[in-house]
């Protein structure tokens, strides 16, 4: 199949990322892939693919762009990412289908779209949601029919170290005696930092410390000092392989106050092998599957009681993570390519 996949985001976002392994997970599967994000990306750089092309800076340019890649009297698919991209393929896929060019969009948020146009338009043949609880979200102004829940995977090739356990571990000074909880976030709000370090500190846990990831020093660490925590807690910074830290600790947290679909960061930390420690947003309950406790948004106490739990059970905590061994396949991103393939398929079937 020709599929074109292109996405409208300029950063690092989740759902850049899932079109990248996404168009790659493809490719892999034998399929003629063109993958275009704006050449202003922040990704831009973060491969040697030859099958990423850049979109102009003037979105005005794109459409021509994009239509460069279609193959001569041959059916191809166009899948759209983030809100700019599908305002676009919902409109330029009315012309599109007489070039039998279908084109279809990812959803990953969990809110009513302003605008339901675009999911209502004959041009977008199809709506891929991440997760159950955002499908309810289109349901109230999308055709069922044209919803098709798709959950997000990760790249197996993430999970492959660079660095050896007794190297992080002489790296920060990390005790074979101690317990390390792990979260992977940014400075917005919407992450929850604030809320990780809260409860971690309210948890009171001895022999522990906090690997931090994403959560900058300058921003958080006068957070850790204020809560008497600041020799507990490990700082990394950015980091774009996770499994060198993900792979010493002992459970993973997830804090956010946000309504996160399908958290990248949390199906890595799955894919690892890690119980879990969630707050109840967007569609992480669902991702949650005997391998992990869940707690309400922003309760600090609840999280705590959650860590003291895993903390001082070994059992459980061992349950948790070979239920989360169990669960890798399921979050594999080549089981979501092969959901897509049989999609694309069947709306190219329909063209006969």
């Amino acid at each position: 199949m020709h599929i074109i996949i292109f996405s409208s985001s300029t950063n690092r976002s989740g759902g850049t990322r899932q079109a990248a392994y996404q168009a790659k997970a493809l490719t892999e599967l034998g399929h003629n892939v063109v993958f275009l994000i704006p050449e202003t990306s922040q990704m831009w750089n973060e491969t040697g693919e030859t099958y990423w092309k850049k979109l102009p800076t003037d979105p005005k340019k794109w459409r021509n762009v994009i239509e460069s890649y279609f193959p001569d009297n041959e059916p191809a698919i166009v899948h759209a990412f983030h809100n700019k991209a599908v305002k676009l393929a919902s409109w330029w896929g009315l012309f599109w289908r007489k070039k039998k060019v279908i084109c279809v969009s990812h959803r990953g948020v969990i809110f009513r779209p302003n605008n339901p146009l675009p999911y209502l338009s004959p041009g977008l043949a199809m709506v891929i949601p991440n997760s159950l609880a955002c499908v309810k979200k289109l349901n109230w102004h999308c055709p069922k029919n044209k919803i098709h829940f798709v959950q997000n995977g990760i790249p197996l090739e993430r999970l492959t170290p660079s660095k050896s356990i007794e190297e992080i571990k002489t790296e920060f000074a990390i005790k074979p005696s101690e317990f390390l909880f792990c979260s992977i976030g940014n400075n917005t709000p919407v992450k929850g930092g604030d809320i990780l370090l809260e409860a971690f500190a309210k948890a009171k846990l001895a022999n522990t410390k906090l690997i931090l990831i994403g959560f900058s020093r300058e921003k958080y660490l006068p957070i850790a000092q204020k809560l008497e925590i600041e020799d507990k807690c490990i700082f990394v910074g950015h980091q774009e392989n996770v499994s060198n830290y993900l792979q010493v600790s002992d459970a993973f947290i997830f804090p956010s106050r946000g309504m996160d679909s399908s958290p990248n960061t949390l199906l890595e930390a799955i894919c690892m092998g890690l119980p879990i420690v969630a707050c109840s947003v967007g569609g992480v309950p669902e991702i949650i599957d005997g391998n992990g406790l869940i707690t309400p948004i922003e309760d600090t106490s609840a999280l705590a009681k959650a860590l003291i739990t895993l903390r001082n059970d070994p059992e459980l905590c061992a349950k948790f993570a070979q239920r989360s061994k169990e669960l890798r396949e399921r979050f594999d991103i080549k089981t979501r390519a092969k959901s897509l393939e049989k999609i694309y398929q069947n709306l190219i079937s329909r063209l006969k």
